[in-house]
């Protein structure tokens, strides 16, 4: 078995501090300069797959605290409403 692998890798830790969410405008003109830079020969192809399958995850994760928004203002109208029965 080699070293590295024994050792779980080589690679070192890298302490990122935590960021604030991006916003859509943001995404697109993040993705707009890794495409320039990829078509420009300035960034490899796996480096802008990369940046692009995180910019999805980021908008994803979005996605998800708006819908988890808007079912919490819907379970909070149903349990004004005490004559709907809305299950646990």
């Amino acid at each position: 078995m080699l070293e590295a692998a024994r050792k779980g890798g080589s690679r070192k830790v890298l302490d990122l501090p935590v960021g604030a969410p991006l916003g859509a405008e943001e995404s697109r003109g993040i993705l707009a300069a890794v495409l320039a830079a990829l078509l420009a020969g300035a960034l490899d192809a796996g480096t802008a797959r990369a940046a692009a399958y995180i910019l999805q995850v980021e908008r994803r994760i979005a996605e998800g605290d708006v819908l988890e928004r808007r079912v919490a203002a819907l379970e909070e109208l149903l349990m004004r409403d005490r004559s709907v029965s809305w299950p646990q």
